[in-house]
């Protein structure tokens, strides 16, 4: 797990190593253990490196036999073991034992077709000397952030904003589609990003930049809309992803240093835990993180009962108010974009903990988006099983901080952009009408993997570990699982009331029955009671005591909701937005 950055020059010129070494240090908390760079004419590559895999010649940038290829990557490739042994027996002269090299060797033997065998999570940069192509790839699920953008001649990437704004500090400009679209939905979705000029790769695609400025995007995954699996029964599918299930966490397990879990002590992270314990030959670390002595936030108790029964190396922490609020303006600082998820706080919380102890965890994200474990995934099933027609064009899955209506209230209406117009929206109306084909809840479970899940939750567990140092690995975005649960029916994943059934099925045949009984709680935010005691003056100070806030919004406004909260009203997400908004910003104006 990694930082990696670069430059191309696009008018004929030369890279500037000054500026790659500028990028590199603002992602220094990606990858303390070292960092490398290489320059050759009109590019420079960056690499800061966490070291997990080949400890010792692992290191980056790293060239192919030929010398015509190099490569700064981020991530993990779970296959690299079996791919290796295919591209040694095909002649391939590894000079490592890493799975870098395996991604030179396939490009070396196969070009960047040979990207599709890749099992991971990863963000790449490939520089071809002879082609003169830069090749930046993603893996299929979104799991590592890739971004780029081009200006006066230069063209810059980086695993993070911050190092192509270290390289072209001139950008500044947002862009108010993001800004609308962080209001409605507490976050920035699709290729945008919250500065006009900065671009993310799409997940599942590579981009393909010319040293003369060509550039060219191929999509090289896609789930398919298909009913392959239509009939299969219950029995049946729980047998194949529980193969598929453990498959993933074993290949999830692979690191040359001790591996920890995340435990929540819920059906999550909890059946991660069962298939890791079985499956490793080392004892694991898990990790549990409770709020104070509240009995509605603190689930550790859950968490060490299971941590007990499989025999891991548990570790606890309760953490009171001030020590999690202590936390806001580091994150700020660190985060790229504007992110409402007020679970930033417990996620950093955890994986600061957890990098005390070890490098590498899994943890439980994408579960609710494949299985159907949202409340709203109800109703979907619902029109699966009364065979309704069509879609639902108005229904779409997010926070909806703020509707359309109440947005243009909120904001500056030089900034407002009604909803149909956004981009991000209509991006997800397009995922939407692709997956209607196997029915509403998967048409909306699918929409959410693109979306929801990319965006928020994995761009939060990327930005908050890696802002400690910590690799997070997800099992259950394995693609060969994604495959096979997203053909599925939806009646095997949700019914009436009952939610995640199939991986209720699955997990009951590994956990014990009194974890696997209780219902979900997980770390809860207290920001309500925080907005009206612990964070009121930052809201006062940094929102309504800021008069350049009225570029943005309405502050009068805003001052309304603040007050109807305060006398007893639940603006709590709204207000949030608000205040990470702002805080965001005068980051920026201060940096």
């Amino acid at each position: 797990m990694c930082g990696i950055t670069g430059i191309l020059a696009l008018d004929g010129g030369l890279a500037s190593r000054e500026v790659v070494e500028k990028m590199n240090v603002t992602i220094a908390h990606r990858g303390p253990d070292g960092q490398g760079i290489f320059m050759d004419g009109p590019v420079g590559l960056g690499h800061r490196r966490l070291s997990i895999i080949d400890l010792e010649t692992g290191r980056q940038p790293m060239q192919s036999a030929n010398g015509h290829a190099t490569l700064v990557f981020n991530g993990e490739i779970y296959n690299y073991p079996t791919l290796r042994s295919e591209l040694a027996q095909k002649g391939y002269p590894f000079q490592t034992h890493s799975d870098t090299e395996v991604i030179l060797a396939l490009y070396q033997l196969e070009g960047e077709q040979g990207f599709k065998k890749l099992a991971g999570m990863f963000a790449f940069a490939l520089w071809d000397s002879q082609q003169q192509r830069l090749l930046l790839v993603r893996d299929r699920a979104g799991m590592k952030p890739l971004y780029y953008a081009s200006l006066n001649g230069r063209f810059a990437f980086a695993s993070e904003i911050k190092a192509i704004t270290a390289a072209f500090p001139t950008i500044s400009e947002l862009d108010p589609s993001a800004v609308n679209a962080y209001f409605a939905r507490q976050y920035i979705g699709g290729e945008t990003t919250i500065f006009k000029e900065i671009k993310k790769v799409k997940p599942a695609s590579w981009l393909d930049v010319r040293a003369n400025g060509a550039t060219k995007t191929t999509v090289y995954w896609q789930l398919q809309p298909n009913r392959s699996h239509h009939g299969v029964s219950l029995e049946e599918a729980i047998h194949e992803t529980d193969q598929l299930l453990g498959q993933a966490v074993k290949s999830h397990l692979i690191a040359d240093v001790p591996v920890g879990v995340f435990l929540s002590g819920g059906l999550d992270s909890s059946t991660i835990l069962s298939y890791a314990a079985e499956n490793s030959a080392q004892t694991l670390h898990t990790f549990s993180v409770g709020f104070g002595e509240n009995s509605e936030l603190n689930e550790t108790h859950f968490a060490g009962k299971l941590a007990h029964h499989y025999g891991t190396k548990h570790h606890e922490i309760h953490v009171t108010e001030p020590e999690v609020l202590d936390c806001l303006p580091e994150i700020i600082a660190k985060m790229d974009e504007p992110l409402a998820d007020y679970a930033v706080l417990p996620t950093y919380v955890m994986s600061r903990f957890a990098a005390q102890h070890v490098k590498v965890v899994l943890s439980g994200e994408g579960a609710d988006e494949l299985f159907g474990g949202y409340k709203r995934y109800e109703f979907y099933a619902l029109l699966d099983r009364l065979h309704v027609p069509g879609l639902f064009k108005n229904r779409l899955p997010g926070a909806n901080v703020f509707k359309s209506a109440s947005r243009k209230k909120l904001l500056n209406p030089d900034v407002f952009i009604e909803q149909h117009l956004l981009p991000q929206e209509q991006q997800m109306r397009f995922d939407k009408q692709y997956f209607a084909p196997a029915g509403h809840l998967n048409s909306m479970l699918y929409t959410d993997q693109r979306n929801w899940l990319v965006d928020d939750l994995l761009m939060k567990v990327d930005k908050m570990g890696m802002l400690a140092s910590l690799e997070a690995r997800i099992p259950f975005l394995d693609h060969f699982l994604l495959e096979y649960v997203s053909s599925l029916d939806s009646q095997l994943k949700v019914n009436g009331r009952q939610k995640k059934i199939l991986l209720r099925k699955v997990a009951a045949r590994h956990l014990p029955a009194e974890v696997f009984n209780r219902p979900k709680h997980g770390f809860t935010v207290p920001v309500c009671d925080w907005l009206r005691t612990a964070l009121r003056g930052s809201f006062e100070e940094v929102v309504l005591g800021d008069p350049t806030n009225g570029a943005w919004f309405n502050l009068p406004q805003v001052e309304a909701l603040f007050k109807a909260h305060l006398n007893g009203q639940n603006y709590r997400l709204q207000l949030w937005a608000i205040l990470v908004f702002c805080l965001w910003k005068r980051q920026q104006t201060n940096d």
